[in-house]
């Protein structure tokens, strides 16, 4: 792993198990979900995180919506695969019945289906690449973060987040963040106290990391006062 030089979900698992254990829920919480875009389907991730989530929201607390359990399934990548496979599938049943006219109805059953097929991936591909690239989440890394109901430090507080939180951004201002959580609460809260995912620089900077580099990198982040 470390002569690759490529970013392993098992050094961001384990480094959020180090988190964890050392009371820094959020920043745990962030290792586990970068862990779990490159390893979806790995149910030690899958499990540390939910209990982790539990810690913060309660043993029955339910964070995502359907189509994010949906799309959590698969990389973004594997999504991209089998949709580019199911519509090329679906294209050469459409100009094989179109070459050859005797087999069109032969071929309808398995057309319609490969085509349905084609839609339902190539709509989980938007969606998990909406989820990825458009859509934000701020992870609260302080013990207590104060919302507000406008981005001034004078502006009356709403409701405080706990360390592990995580919500939803839908505006930035320097230095303050417009957050929603999942309770549809949507106010302001100070930028330094959440960590952003995906972070898309901090994610390009972690890419070109050995993952020494890299371990390097987050040990020093963890050693920052919430």
């Amino acid at each position: 792993m470390i002569a690759s030089g490529r970013v392993s979900p098992a050094l961001y698992f384990n480094f959020g198990n180090a988190l964890f254990k050392s009371g820094r829920i959020g920043r745990a919480i962030l290792n586990y979900r970068l862990a779990g875009q490159l390893a979806p389907r790995d149910p030690d991730i899958r499990a540390n995180l939910r209990f982790a989530r539990n810690q913060v929201n309660g043993a029955d607390a339910r964070l995502t919506t359907w189509w994010r359990r949906w799309i959590g399934h698969l990389t973004l990548n594997e999504w991209t695969v089998l949709a580019a496979v199911a519509v090329w599938l679906w294209f050469v049943l459409l100009a094989l019945a179109q070459w050859r006219p005797a087999l069109k109805k032969p071929l309808r059953g398995y057309t319609a289906t490969v085509g349905a097929a084609a839609a339902l991936l190539s709509a989980s591909l938007a969606l998990a690449g909406y989820d990825r690239f458009e859509v934000k989440s701020a992870i609260v890394v302080a013990n207590e973060a104060v919302v507000r109901y406008g981005p001034l430090d004078e502006s009356n507080r709403y409701y405080t987040a706990r360390d592990g939180t995580e919500l939803t951004v839908l505006d930035a201002k320097g230095d303050w963040l417009q957050v929603t959580d999942r309770n549809n609460r949507t106010g302001w809260l100070r930028r330094e106290q959440v960590l952003l995912f995906p972070d898309s620089r901090r994610l390009s900077q972690a890419s070109r990391l050995s993952p020494l580099d890299l371990a390097a990198t987050l040990q020093r982040e963890s050693t920052l006062s919430p």
